[in-house]
């Protein structure tokens, strides 16, 4: 009996949903079909009265402490490549073409299949469910990378499309193509989370679990909706941290010392290099005047000798050059070495 409907005469109206009567559907025209049974999870408040089918709680699903908040509306999910066969499915159920590189998804309506336009289309084109769509629950199909296809609210429509925009994603090609690349590819889990593969329910918990993993959701919004306080906010949590006036004051005086220090060092520096130079030139000009003077004094003024003096003293005069040569060049070499 429904949790959702206490008027016994109109529980007793309604059956067991086609997904529990016959849980391994198959085809007759496409007979390699597959089927995985998932769920959207609802608010018992969400749940039009008119809905034909009983609605019981799945053990071990959906409960909070033994209390069942919400209630799980079975679909399936079948796959197969190419379109889907016209004897297969219930409405709320949806299929997957397999045809590589031209992936379309399909929402059974109340008597045929038809194909999603993709994220990009008005939220008036969507597919919604047959059974949830003029009621405060309205679902409307998706694809998640991730979790796969669902049947979500109209604010998780909202939001995944203005991330999809933002980030140039606006086929369902792509969508299908990379759930079914990560469903090959499973990402490890932690072993205290229970797998996600049901859909998500329309209140405000559900919103803040969705993943943020494929949407760039905190980017996205920022851009798109110009949210200048979200902006500010987010710049402003990246600068980084101020010193406080006690460190501000300690490296402007650090900087001062600093400072005064490599003026002192280049003044003394430059100092140095004056009174090298100088003992330098005073080294130099000392020697000169030694040497000037002990040449004054070996060649003292004479009169000028005769042509004939001249040739006799001319060996003599030589010799006495070169023996003065000698001594200034060894008298230099000892004071150079000093």
């Amino acid at each position: 009996m429904s949790e959702i409907c206490p008027d016994f005469s109109t529980a007793a109206m309604k059956r067991p949903h086609p997904c529990y009567e016959n849980p391994d559907p198959k085809s007759q025209l496409k007979p390699n079909t597959t089927c995985t049974l998932k769920y959207i999870k609802m608010r018992p408040d969400g749940i039009p009265a008119n809905y034909p089918y009983l609605t019981p709680k799945v053990p071990g699903l959906y409960a909070n402490k033994g209390v069942h908040e919400h209630l799980p509306v079975p679909f399936f999910e079948f796959r197969g490549p190419g379109a889907p066969p016209p004897d297969l499915g219930a409405p709320g159920d949806v299929y997957i073409d397999l045809t590589p590189a031209a992936h379309v998804l399909y929402a059974r309506a109340e008597e045929q299949w038809c194909a999603w336009p993709g994220p990009a289309a008005a939220l008036d084109d969507l597919l919604g469910h047959p059974h949830f769509v003029d009621c405060t629950g309205a679902r409307y199909l998706w694809v998640h990378p991730r979790d796969g296809v669902e049947w979500v609210c109209v604010r998780t429509v909202m939001r995944r499309q203005q991330a999809l925009r933002a980030a140039g994603i606006l086929t369902a090609a792509r969508l299908i193509g990379d759930y079914l690349r990560n469903e090959a590819t499973p990402v490890k889990r932690s072993p205290a989370k229970r797998p996600r593969i049901f859909s998500k329910e329309s209140d405000a918990e559900s919103e803040a679990e969705l993943s943020d993993a494929f949407y760039p959701s905190k980017r996205a919004r920022i851009r798109a909706s110009g949210n200048s306080a979200s902006a500010k906010s987010t710049v402003s949590a990246r600068r980084p941290k101020r010193p406080s006036p006690d460190r501000q004051l300690e490296d402007e005086l650090a900087d001062g010392e600093l400072q005064e220090l490599r003026t002192q060092k280049r003044g003394l520096m430059t100092a140095v290099e004056e009174r090298a130079a100088g003992g330098r030139a005073g080294r130099a000009a000392a020697i000169i005047q030694m040497l000037k003077k002990e040449y004054t004094g070996s060649c003292n003024p004479a009169p000028i000798p005769t042509a004939d003096e001249a040739r006799q003293r001319l060996p003599d005069l030589r010799c006495r050059v070169d023996e003065g040569l000698s001594h200034v060049f060894l008298r230099v070499h000892s004071v150079s070495r000093s």
